[in-house]
């Protein structure tokens, strides 16, 4: 069976929007299927040691010229018992995600994917990775799929979360994604709300000071 090994960069690491699914609490899943993502497992890292849970990473296809870079981690203990949290930006028991197509490992041979890239082409993008993850990952397909995240994810989590009940309703027994609810943190909804927030304590003393940078902020 051919293992990975990856190396990854100090800048990947630090520079690319990261989506994230989380084994949560106990449930009623029991059966480990076998996995067509077991050549994408991860026996080591350089420089790291040795861990006790699996983990996986490897390219799961969009279309002929998309492909989308995951790095999947099951849950340390019971991960047959668990269900899913796609976490938008964010770390936890992870699949990394490197959305949108661009940033870090994920790619399109299309130059237009990248002039076009807009968050409703990143919702579909996204949308298909999970149909095509859950392909290469079965044991988890039934399991309840939530989504969480926070700052930017304030846009990208609602719209896939709106696509994904949208294509259930019409969706196959191959294609339906179990999908519960959804949760969200200091968003980044609407610009000069947000921007405000955070100068407002620095400046409150100085009442100029605040009025100087929400004008600055409007747009």
């Amino acid at each position: 069976m051919k293992k990975m090994v990856i190396l990854v960069p100090s800048f990947v690491r630090a520079n690319t929007f990261i989506i994230v699914v989380v084994a949560l609490t106990k449930g009623a899943w029991t059966e480990r299927l076998p996995y067509s993502g077991e050549s994408d497992l991860v026996v080591n890292l350089p420089g790291q040691p040795s861990v006790k849970f699996l983990h996986y990473a490897g390219y799961v296809r969009i279309n002929d010229d998309k492909s989308m870079f995951y790095w999947f981690y099951e849950a340390i203990k019971a991960p047959l018992e668990k269900p899913l949290l796609l976490w938008l930006n964010g770390v936890a028991n992870h699949l990394f995600l490197e959305s949108p197509v661009g940033v870090g490992f994920s790619y399109s041979n299309k130059s237009s994917d990248f002039e076009n890239q807009n968050d409703k082409m990143t919702a579909e993008d996204s949308y298909t990775f999970l149909i095509n993850w859950f392909t290469k990952f079965p044991t988890f397909k039934l399991h309840e799929f939530y989504i969480a995240g926070e700052s930017y994810a304030g846009h990208y989590m609602p719209q896939l979360a709106s696509l994904i009940h949208e294509k259930n309703n019409i969706a196959t027994k191959n294609s339906y994604i179990n999908f519960k609810g959804l949760m969200i943190g200091n968003p980044l909804l609407d610009l000069v709300p947000s921007l405000g927030i955070r100068p407002y304590p620095l400046v409150l003393p100085k009442r100029s000071g605040l009025q100087s940078v929400c004008a600055s902020t409007r747009v």
